[in-house]
């Protein structure tokens, strides 16, 4: 584990890991002072990597909103990227996730840097930005990571931009000094920097071609779930027009993740921090090293209801139709919640299961999914069947209020390599196809995953575009309509196909509600 603290990374132009870039500068203003970024290996996409966006977080910034970054004058080598946010690394063996799935060091507090992908020959283009959210639970990754790399989808024509922000003890620790010393709410540092990264898109990104009055901010997992945030947020207003979110849009997951716990509560997560490491204020666990504070952090990170960026639960805003009205497209991957496809179950094992964690549903759930010799079928399907109706569920509500139009999507296809037939379209498989960056990893691929690939990041490149995902030479997919349980199946074949019969949905409707 590689940790640095407290050390400018304004100058670093040695990648650790991966590159998709070779030299040919190019210099762009932005209002903080010029940048020199590089050619892509995609032709016509140039990149300016490792753009500080607010000043480096450590020493006395520790656990503070994103401060405004000291300009300059000289043009800025824009040809890394920054270190990843401070992490603990992921075991090497993470079936089915390969190397490529896992963050990139340097780790470091000084990370709050952003990307630029551009193929605009000018600065009059305005071409549609997209502004990728990473995922990692909240505790880790970052925009380093080769399979989020712009340059194929910027070479669609958007201007791709892709940030770091605070992540784990260091983006979401509620501590009551924290409060105390913050006019305006605290604990959600980490998603804070992605209202400044935002911010910085609306002051600087027309220089690079884009256009501020068209952004699309997309994101999986937790980022997804930051997505959510953004749409729940009045410091968000304004800076995004259309949002996508892979994995995280779940009705239960918004209720469980997003300002659900009291702050008091987080709060005495934070001093319960500050007594293990023996700290007798704020001030010392700002100047302890970070290795260590995040050694002893054993709470998983939640955004808070801190009065600033979330006045309210998301789930509550998103009941009360106080969440932003903008175009969404919003998935899932077909074996999320489902598990391990070749996994079995004993059929006790199963109907315990069911019992212990539906007792009210369980007769009906088991009527519909049942034990014995389908034990194994079952268990995948009503986890597979619950993922999607709470999707259904989310966008419903969602529904009730908005104006504007909402896609949903399920993407099948399995991702070739070692464990294909276990995991299937696992959580995160489909970033590479997304992205259109397949070359990036070392997996058996073939021209059909290209064609999906290829398919794929047109849907994401047409929706920042003008709102509504296609693609060529595939079928029309329309907004979700009213009383409608239907999403479309990308990867396998691209088709419209219902959710599940009524009498499912409205069972596992009840089992989230």
């Amino acid at each position: 584990m590689r940790f640095t603290s407290g050390i400018s990374f304004a100058l670093i132009l040695v990648l650790t890991g991966p590159t998709d870039v070779m030299p040919a500068a190019t210099e762009v203003t932005t209002a903080d002072g010029p940048v020199i970024g590089i050619d892509s290996k995609v032709a016509g996409v140039r990149a300016y990597l490792g753009i500080p966006f607010a000043a480096p977080p450590v020493g006395g910034l520790r656990w503070r909103a994103p401060q405004p970054v000291t300009a300059w004058t000289t043009p800025r080598p824009a040809t890394a990227f920054g270190p990843s946010c401070v992490q603990a690394p992921r075991p090497s063996d993470g079936r089915p996730y390969s190397r490529e799935f896992h963050p990139y060091p340097p780790f470091s507090e000084d990370c709050l840097y952003l990307n630029v992908w551009t193929g605009a020959s000018s600065a009059a283009e305005r071409r549609p930005v997209m502004v990728w959210i990473h995922g990692g639970a909240l505790q880790g990754t970052g925009a380093m990571m080769p399979m989020s790399h712009g340059d194929a989808l910027a070479s669609k024509g958007v201007v791709m931009v892709s940030l770091n922000y605070r992540v784990n003890v260091f983006g979401f620790l509620a501590h009551p000094d924290l409060t105390r010393e913050s006019a305006v709410g605290a604990g959600d540092y980490g998603l804070l920097d992605q209202v400044a990264a935002l911010r910085w898109v609306q002051r600087n990104i027309a220089a690079f071609g884009g256009d501020p009055g068209n952004v699309t901010i997309f994101g999986q997992s937790a980022g997804a779930m930051s997505v959510q945030a953004h749409l729940a947020s009045p410091l968000s207003r304004g800076l995004f027009h259309k949002a996508i979110a892979q994995s995280g849009f779940q009705l239960d997951m918004a209720s469980a993740f997003l300002g659900n716990t009291p702050l008091a509560d987080a709060e005495r997560e934070g001093l319960a921090l500050q007594t293990a490491l023996g700290a007798g204020s704020l001030e010392e666990l700002r100047a302890m090293p970070a290795e260590k504070v995040l050694a002893a952090w054993r709470m998983p990170p939640r955004p808070r209801v801190d009065g600033h960026f979330l006045p309210e639960a998301a789930v509550m805003a998103l009941r009360n139709g106080r969440i932003a009205d903008v175009p969404l497209l919003v998935g899932w991957n077909s074996q999320e919640g489902a598990g391990n496809l070749t996994a079995d179950i004993e059929s006790d094992a199963y109907v315990a299961d069911i019992h212990k964690r539906f007792p009210l549903q369980a007769d009906a759930i088991l009527a519909l999914y049942p034990g014995g010799n389908r034990a194994a079928e079952s268990n995948r399907a009503f986890g597979h069947d619950r993922m999607r109706v709470a999707n259904l569920l989310w966008l419903r509500e969602r529904a009730r209020h908005a104006k504007t139009g909402a896609f949903f999507y399920e993407f099948d296809h399995a991702m070739p390599g070692p464990y294909a037939a276990e995991f299937g379209a696992f959580h995160t498989a489909e970033i590479p196809y997304v992205f259109n960056t397949l070359s990036t990893m070392d997996r058996p691929f073939t021209s059909r995953d290209q064609e999906i690939a290829d398919r794929m990041s047109s849907y994401w490149v047409t929706f920042a575009e003008t709102g509504r995902p296609s693609a060529p030479n595939s079928s029309r997919w329309a907004p979700l309509q009213p009383g409608k349980a239907e999403y479309m199946r990308i990867g396998e074949s691209d088709r419209v196909t219902p959710i599940a019969d009524q009498a499912k949905v409205e069972l596992l409707g009840g089992t989230l509600k």
